[in-house]
C-alpha cells in the first residue's frame, strides 16, 4: 500500500471459497472488487480486454482468459447456493431465518437487477 493512499476495500465473497482453485482464489482477492464494479456497471471499462469482459458478463462472448473464467464461475456459485436446497445439499446454513418464500423473493429481485444491469437491460 502507498502512504498516503487510502487501503482498497476487499472483494466480499457471496459464496463458498472451497470451489475456487487457488489461482482463482487470488483472481478474485485481488481483482474480484474491480470485476465487480465492471460486471454491474459501476464503472465503465477503460480498455479492451474489460470491453471485452462485460460483453463476456453480458453473454455476447465465452469467457476465454482467467479472469472471464473465473468471474462467470462465480457468478455461477453465487447463484448456485441462493438455493435453499443446494446450500443444504452442501451443509451451509442459510443466512437468513425468515420465511423461505420471502428469502426467495429477496433473492431474485436483488440478483435479477444486478444481472439486468450487468448485460446492459436498464438503458
Amino acid at each position: 500500500m502507498s502512504p498516503g493512499r487510502p487501503a482498497r476495500p476487499p472483494f466480499v465473497f457471496r459464496c463458498s471459497r472451497e470451489v475456487f482453485t487457488e489461482e482463482e482464489l487470488e483472481v478474485l482477492e485481488e481483482y474480484g472488487r474491480g470485476l465487480e464494479r465492471l460486471a454491474t456497471r459501476e464503472r465503465l471499462p477503460d480498455t479492451p480486454a474489460q470491453q471485452r469482459f462485460v460483453a463476456v458478463v453480458r453473454g455476447e462472448h465465452e469467457p476465454k482468459t482467467i479472469y472471464e473464467r473465473t468471474w462467470m464461475k462465480y457468478l455461477l456459485w453465487v447463484e448456485w447456493e441462493s438455493d435453499p436446497a443446494n446450500r443444504a445439499a452442501m451443509g451451509i446454513p442459510r443466512r437468513m431465518p425468515d420465511d423461505r418464500e420471502d428469502w426467495k423473493r429477496m433473492r431474485g429481485a436483488i440478483w435479477g437487477e444486478v444481472r439486468q444491469r450487468a448485460r446492459g437491460l436498464d438503458d
